[in-house]
Formats: C-alpha cells, structure tokens, sequence
C-alpha cells in the first residue's frame, strides 16, 4: 500500500480535532448523536481541494460506491451528521445528509452535477470524472465500472460552523 493510500484511510477515522469539532457542534444545537468523518477523493490534494468547495458553499453533494457505504462506520443515512476532513485531516465543517439515492452512474442528472461542484458541473463532465475516479479507486481500469456502475448519490447542508451554515 503507498503511503498516500494509508494516509487517505487514516483521514476517515475521529481524532480530538474532529471530537472537539463536534463537541462544540453538539453543544451549540443540543444534537445528540454520532458523526461520520469523511475526506472527499483519493489524494490528500484532492481531499483539500474538495473540502475548500464545500467550505466556499459551491459542493453540496457527492457520491460513494457501495461498498464505501457498506464498509464505512456509519453508513449514510438521511439526517445523518459528517465531518469533513482535508487532506491533512483537518476539520472543516460538519453537514448533515438531506437526500441519498441509489443508481446507476448514468442515471445522474444536471441538477445533481451542478450540486456536487466539480470540474466544470455538467453532466458529461461529471460522468466521465467520476468514471475514472472509481476506476482509479479499485486500481485498475476496470471495465466493471462504465455508466452501470451503481453509486449512492448523497445530498447534504452545512451546519457547522455557523458561518458556513446553509440555515
């Protein structure tokens, strides 16, 4: 495993920046409940890059593969609460999941790729990004993955810090 590998699954597990993230969350809201971390992409770059368009408020949805929902600690759910990493596992903000959908790549609309803010936010664009992203992330040029490839298409709000807050 390369080193920017360990480093990528090392940025989804809680530390005391995320804790005391979501402890003054928590406190601030009266939310009781647990927290997902997640860094966006493969690279510690691209997690940084990601997180700075969610930060701007031009990201506000995103996509994982089965078996990253399946396999992560706390799987997407609807009201469920994510904080959001870097790439150097620092947090930038908590959102909360307003809408998840299962599909095929193909089945994703305009209105989706103008939300999830990458590249530059119309549909063909995003297709073929995210075909290679998750051909990159099984580590090869998989045939498996093509516009059938199924995906959970994940929308959410910001809820913290209160300056970035979608209120």
């Amino acid at each position: 495993m390369k080193q920017e590998e360990i480093v990528m699954i090392d940025l989804f597990k809680k530390t005391e920046a995320t804790d005391a993230m979501w402890l003054e969350f928590s406190r601030a809201r009266g939310v009781v409940s647990d927290y997902a971390v997640v860094a966006f992409g493969d690279s510690p770059e691209m997690a940084t890059e990601l997180a700075d368009l969610v930060a701007s408020g031009i990201k506000r949805a995103t996509t994982c593969s089965r078996h990253e929902a399946e396999t992560s600690p706390i799987p997407p759910t609807i009201g469920g609460y994510v904080v959001l990493v870097d790439g150097e596992g620092s947090p930038r903000c908590i959102w909360q999941t307003t809408e998840l959908r299962e599909g095929p790549l193909s089945s994703v609309d305009d209105a989706f790729a103008w939300d999830e803010g990458e590249g530059t936010r119309l549909r063909d664009d995003w297709r073929e990004g995210h075909i290679a992203y998750y051909r990159r992330e099984r580590g090869s040029q998989d045939p498996k993955i093509d516009d059938s490839f199924v995906v959970i298409f994940e929308r959410f709000k910001v809820v913290w810090p209160e300056v970035l807050s979608d209120r």
